[in-house]
Formats: C-alpha cells, sequence, structure tokens
C-alpha cells in the first residue's frame, strides 16, 4: 500500500466520527432522510455518501480500491 494511501485512510478514520451501526441508525432516521440534495424523489448525495462510508469502515484497508481512496478524499 502506497504512502498517499495510508495517508488518505488515516484521514477518513480520523474524520469519520461514527460506528456503521450509528451511521446506519442515522441515515434511516427523519432528521437524515428530510434533508440534502435531491433530484426527483431520489436519494440524497450525501446520504448515498453514507451508505458507501458504511461500506468502507466494513471492509479490510488491504481490500481498498483506487475509487474507494477516491471517495475516502
Amino acid at each position: 500500500m502506497s504512502d498517499d494511501a495510508k495517508k488518505t485512510i488515516d484521514e477518513f478514520t480520523r474524520a469519520v466520527n461514527m460506528t456503521p451501526t450509528e451511521l446506519s441508525r442515522w441515515l434511516e432516521s427523519e432528521a437524515s432522510q428530510s434533508v440534502g440534495q435531491k433530484e426527483d424523489g431520489e436519494e440524497s448525495i450525501g446520504h448515498a455518501s453514507g451508505r458507501r462510508i458504511i461500506d468502507l469502515l466494513q471492509n479490510k484497508q488491504d481490500d481498498y480500491t483506487d475509487d474507494d481512496l477516491r471517495h475516502m478524499s
């Protein structure tokens, strides 16, 4: 793993202040569902990002793809 990838992962793990379970509960809440930029009634951009963050938190660091690292950035 490159030094840049390690730095991105370290910054991501410091920035995310919820566990996957906590984030999942928040995303299911009425407060979460009622905010964010949506197009044609679809899921908000931030909401979709939150679901992606849950997946990232549950993956092993060695399994992260370049796309995962871009999302973390």
